[in-house]
């Protein structure tokens, strides 16, 4: 017996000890409360139901951002970079506009300052259309979209 047990306890005294998980650095929060400024100007505001925010920049869950020209962004996961030019939401995301339009979309959204892409299905509707589409090309500053097909649209007109 003590021939079994002089060779276990060799091997176990010589194994190492179990890999820590790591943590990702950075400054983690619950419960987030969000502002964005450039310069002296506000330009995003919002929440989040837990961030992490680093050097380089954030990952988020549960947010929700409001820009200065009132567009509303809901994501469940989002990350990007500290400054908001940067942004990406691997689960989709809803956005809707002051003037009541509104799109979304279960597929991957990337942001890069001024363009913002959709893949996969989306969907809008309001200000008298309603769309679907494969995906999306959206030029924030000229408030111009190029959807992909296949396209599906209803578009009202008021006398």
């Amino acid at each position: 017996m003590t021939r079994f047990l002089l060779p276990l306890a060799a091997l176990a005294a010589c194994s190492r000890p179990p890999a820590e998980t790591s943590q990702p650095r950075g400054l983690q929060l619950e419960r987030v409360t969000i502002e964005t400024w450039h310069g002296p100007t506000l330009s995003a505001s919002g929440t989040a139901a837990r961030a992490l925010i680093t050097a380089s920049g954030f990952s988020a869950e549960g947010a929700r951002l409001t820009s200065a020209t009132g567009v509303e962004l809901d994501a469940a996961a989002l990350e990007g970079e500290n400054d908001l030019r940067h942004m990406s939401a691997a689960g989709g995301a809803s956005v809707k506009t002051r003037d009541g339009c509104a799109g979304e979309t279960k597929g991957r959204v990337d942001y890069a300052a001024p363009l913002v892409r959709a893949e996969g299905p989306v969907s809008g509707a309001g200000c008298g259309f309603e769309l679907a589409g494969g995906g999306l090309t959206y030029d924030v500053s000229e408030r111009h979209a190029e959807i992909e097909g296949p396209v599906r649209t209803r578009i009202e007109a008021s006398r």
